[in-house]
Parts: structure tokens; C-alpha cells; sequence
């Protein structure tokens, strides 16, 4: 039997959302004063989301506005929005709904719109194409990974998401031992 793992009980969607708002919150500059290594993944992990393209200081992040699953505020100029999806996909035209309350709501008031499909789950490629052409970019689980993996934090939330995703990236690959 493995050590007890949050992330393996709590595997809805919510318990995710719930740890990548908190991840992000982490790279507020005020954060840095209690957990540099954790601060710098948050960083690192911002970075991603953005491509490295904006210079981050004051991140505000929160869950569930207009349905969108993670909102995320940095400086005065960009707004990012998650679609955060486990083992389900878009349904209902929501990424087209999201991008246009996104779009609306920050005309004139921010000049980077970022809209992020982060898929920790499995899905096919011809359905994550789908979702790059309503223009979302699409983070994969192994994206995510390589920002975690290479974080030096000790936080054990933190550790524990972690070796929950890394477990599921290898009983995804374990057909390739046979």
C-alpha cells in the first residue's frame, strides 16, 4: 500500500482547479517571503501558461467567473482564462462563450488576452486540434510536468499533486513496457 495521497480521493475536477488557482497564487511577489521554491514554480508555471511573453509582480487568482474554471489577473495588463479539464472534454461551445465574455469584458481594459485549455487527462490529438482553432492554447499534462518536476519545493500539497499527475502520466505509458 502507497502513502495516502489527497489528489488520488479528490480527483473531480474542483479539487484540480482548486490547485492550480492556488499554484498561481503563488506567484504574487508578495508570496516569495514564505516559500521562495514555491514562488518560483508558480513563476515558472505562469511562464508556461503565457509563454513567457509579460513581466509578472501582482497576480490575483480565483475560481468560477462566468463558469470559466480558473481567472487569472496579472499586473494591470493581462487576464488569463483556464478552461481546466481531468477526464473530460469541451462540450456545449463553452471555449467560444468563455473567449467571447473574456474578450468583452476586457476590451480596452487589458491588453493581453490569454485562454488556456489545460488537459491533465487524456485526449485525443484531433480533439485538442479542434480546441486550438477556437483559440485556446492547449497544456497537456506533460507540459505540467515539466514545471513541477523541476521544482525544488518541499511543500507537501505541492508534492503530493505532483506524484499524483507523474502517476498517472505512468500508468498512461505503460503500455509501452509490453
Amino acid at each position: 500500500m502507497s502513502k495516502p495521497n489527497i489528489f488520488q480521493i479528490a480527483t473531480k475536477e474542483l479539487s484540480q482547479d482548486g490547485f492550480f488557482t492556488w499554484l498561481i497564487q503563488w506567484a504574487d511577489k508578495s508570496n516569495k517571503e514564505y516559500d521562495k521554491e514555491l514562488h518560483q514554480t508558480a513563476i515558472d508555471f505562469v511562464n508556461l501558461l503565457t509563454n513567457n511573453l509579460i513581466q509578472i509582480s501582482d497576480v490575483s487568482a480565483g475560481r468560477q467567473w462566468n463558469n470559466i474554471d480558473i481567472l487569472v489577473e496579472i499586473n494591470d495588463d493581462t487576464f488569463i482564462a483556464i478552461e481546466d479539464k481531468t477526464n473530460t472534454g469541451e462540450h456545449s461551445e463553452q471555449l467560444e462563450r468563455y473567449k467571447q465574455i473574456v474578450t468583452d469584458h476586457y476590451k480596452n481594459k487589458r491588453n493581453n488576452l490569454f485562454f488556456i485549455y489545460l488537459k491533465t487527462g487524456n485526449e485525443s490529438t484531433s480533439t485538442l486540434d479542434k480546441v486550438k482553432e477556437k483559440g485556446f492554447t492547449v497544456i497537456d499534462r506533460k507540459a505540467v510536468l515539466s514545471v513541477l518536476n523541476s521544482s525544488k519545493s518541499e511543500n507537501n500539497i505541492f508534492a503530493e499533486f505532483r506524484d499524483n499527475l507523474n502517476e498517472i502520466e505512468t500508468q498512461t505509458n505503460s503500455f509501452n513496457k509490453f
